[in-house]
């Protein structure tokens, strides 16, 4: 095993790399073609602001095609072991397939902390910059509730907020209204501000009316309520599956902020953690399959098998995912039966293959 992890992993990350970069140029290459028109007509500089939308969209796209990347990766390096017959020496000196899926998880690993950074850190980022560029999809409402084109309810414990007009580049809030009330429903105070800077947490141009002495005050800045800082505020307008684990757990935790369901905010926590397991996957599946066709006329085989068990598998997590996000399926099932079910198929071909 010694010489087998350096050797497997030398092949696999130069494969991976590769891959990578190929799927990556073309999937953004056509979503350049798809709206490019767009791209050209909000932008002063049409060759920056061609580059600055591949940039920005290229986190997510390789958020969606790094476990694709990592299983054609595996299965090229299988290939290539197959191919000098490396493989049929493995298997004389008593190594089992799972030793052969022990020599790519160091590789892996970097990988899965790779995708993690991508998920965790760059794409929320890159996303948000995308909305508030409002250039292609982005530009639609389709992920994010997009509060520029109406006015947006949220709710925190006993308190209801009312929010007009979307995050801006320069971190600034539309008109805010907040209506405090005490534990058992009564509106203790009412509080309007006509803007909010997110960066320092201060409400401008706010009234603040007291119900219980029926006095109205007004203030040129006041610091946002406690139990409401923009960072709650800013992730909850956003697609679960653009904001970061730490806020999908805090949306949980404070129900969805009654923007959204709460059993989508819990899918997609439950998601978020599962996502990295599908690298580990992808491999797991590629490992009894060049056990199967080890033959070196057998390669092309392998090959189209291990594309469409991996094509089953996205297929197969994409539906159950959105019969999760409709609340058709309990959170941790949605997020986690896809990966748990081709997990113990890929189990099952492993020990079959072993037999023989």
């Amino acid at each position: 095993m010694s010489v087998l992890i350096p050797y497997i992993s030398r092949i696999f990350a130069l494969r991976f790399l590769t891959v990578l970069l190929g799927v990556t140029s073309f999937v953004v290459l056509l979503d350049l073609l798809s709206n490019g028109d767009e791209i050209l007509e909000v932008s002063s500089d049409r060759a920056n602001g061609m580059v600055q939308y591949a940039y920005l969209r290229l986190p997510e796209i390789l958020s969606q095609v790094i476990p694709f990347c990592v299983l054609i990766a595996a299965l090229l390096t299988l290939a290539e072991l197959i191919r000098h017959s490396e493989l049929v020496a493995i298997r004389s000196v008593g190594l089992s397939q799972f030793s052969v899926f022990i020599a790519f998880a160091p590789c892996a690993m970097l990988i899965i902390l790779g995708l993690v950074i991508v998920n965790e850190a760059l794409m929320p980022r890159s996303v948000a910059a995308l909305r508030a560029w409002g250039v292609g999809d982005y530009g639609k409402g389709l992920g994010a509730i997009s509060l520029s084109e109406g006015v947006r309810w949220m709710r925190q414990g006993p308190h209801v907020i009312r929010v007009s007009g979307g995050p801006k580049m320069n971190g600034r809030f539309g008109q805010i209204l907040i209506f405090e009330r005490d534990n058992e429903g009564q509106m203790v105070r009412r509080i309007e501000a006509a803007g909010a800077d997110t960066r320092t947490w201060t409400l401008y141009n706010v009234k603040v009316l007291s119900i219980a002495s029926s006095t109205l005050e007004s203030y040129e800045a006041l610091l946002w309520p406690e139990y409401l800082r923009p960072a709650d505020l800013i992730p909850s307008v956003t697609h679960p599956r653009e904001m970061t684990l730490p806020d999908v757990a805090r949306a949980v935790e404070f129900e969805g902020f009654g923007l959204r369901p709460l059993f989508l905010y819990e899918t997609w926590f439950h998601k978020k953690i599962a996502a990295p397991a599908a690298v580990l996957l992808m491999i797991l599946l590629a490992v009894p399959l060049a056990h199967r066709y080890q033959r070196a006329g057998a390669i092309t085989w392998m090959l189209v098998a291990g594309i469409t068990l991996g094509f089953v598998f996205f297929v197969f997590d994409g539906m159950v995912l959105a019969m999760g996000e409709a609340g058709l399926l309990p959170p941790a099932l949605a997020a986690w039966v896809p990966t748990l079910v081709m997990a113990l198929i890929a189990q099952g071909l492993m020990y079959h293959y072993e037999g023989f």
